[in-house]
């Protein structure tokens, strides 16, 4: 019996065919050279191309340089001349804002914003809290009462009279101090004197008559005569003040935005009391 071929498909296949199958694969591997040999064409042009460019823009460059530079000495020394300017005017400023320091024969303002990490002085860790601001030894004004408060918001101006004391007619030594202190309400007992920031009449001056007029954030040191005990645990928190000269502060506008953040403080006050009391009541 006639075997047959386990490869049918292979061996059945004429010679034409395969010659057919070797010229097609030719062709394909010439189109392939032929378009290689283009991209290589085209690449070498654009680069010739980018090297004419870059001859021309080195050229271009060159020739706008010396005009560049003669551009750039002018400017630089308009620059110069204008800068020198505002130096100028600049220790003017500062001197002049010095002088009227120096010589004190204005009215400041000093605005209690806030006081943060105030220390825990009561047994359940809160504290009842108020500021007292004193100029050369005479209260100039006070806070409300902030109870169980750590971070209250005073939000309080006082006109400091730096050229004279106002209460006794005479003028304020230079030497006076601007002392604000912290003290904790009692309502059984005296009222607590916590701590103080103390600042010089020149500094307090000087911060005054700045030009940038920032709040400033002052660490609270504890008061003369405390213990050593007290001094570590009531030397802790800061004030944050800010100062400027009385003659730039709207007094009236300032207390319908104290008034106005008043009303929402005690609106969200009452809407926790709410969720408090109801919270309770879901408990039960």
């Amino acid at each position: 019996q006639n075997k047959k071929c386990v490869h049918t498909s292979a061996c059945a296949l004429p010679q034409e065919m395969k010659q057919r199958r070797l010229d097609d694969r030719r062709r394909r591997e010439d189109r392939k050279r032929d378009k290689l040999k283009k991209r290589e064409a085209r690449l070498a042009a654009a680069r010739e191309a980018a090297e004419r460019n870059k001859e021309a823009q080195q050229w271009s460059d060159n020739s706008d340089s010396e005009a560049d530079k003669d551009q750039a000495e002018n400017e630089s020394s308009e620059s110069s001349t204008d800068s020198e300017l505002e130096r100028e005017l600049e220790e003017a400023d500062r001197q002049a804002r010095e002088g009227r320091a120096r010589e004190g024969k204005f009215i400041g303002d000093v605005r209690v914003i806030f006081g943060s990490g105030l220390p825990k002085v009561q047994m359940t860790g809160n504290i009842d809290s108020y500021v007292r601001v004193v100029w050369d030894n005479l209260e100039i004004g006070r806070t409300g009462i902030f109870k169980n408060n750590q971070r209250p918001r005073f939000d309080l101006h006082c006109q400091i009279h730096f050229g004279y004391n106002p209460k006794e007619r005479v003028r304020a030594a230079d030497d006076a101090l601007l002392e604000l202190e912290l003290w904790d309400w009692n309502q059984t007992s005296r009222d607590k004197h916590i701590s103080t920031v103390t600042i010089e009449s020149l500094q307090a001056r000087m911060y005054c008559c700045q030009k940038d007029r920032k709040p400033i954030n002052f660490p609270l040191d504890a008061r003369t005569g405390a213990t050593k005990t007290e001094a570590k645990r009531f030397a802790k928190g800061y004030l944050q003040l800010q100062f400027d000269l009385a003659s730039h502060v709207d007094y009236e506008a300032e207390e319908k935005r104290v008034a106005k953040f008043r009303a929402r403080g005690t609106l969200l006050d009452i809407k926790q009391e709410r969720i408090r009391a109801a919270r309770i009541t879901f408990q039960v």
